[in-house]
């Protein structure tokens, strides 16, 4: 029983991890940061 826990487990994380790749490839337009949210170089005011 405990086998198919960490098999279940495991293919869990597999198919997370495929699914966010996914995920981060379809929507890379929306991770990029707005000119106003971007934080202040240092040493410019």
């Amino acid at each position: 029983m405990l086998a198919g826990v960490v098999w279940a487990g495991g293919l869990g994380l597999v198919i997370n991890g495929v699914l966010v790749g996914v995920e981060r490839r379809l929507f890379a337009w929306a991770r990029e940061p707005r000119p106003e949210t971007r934080k202040p170089e240092r040493g410019r005011p």
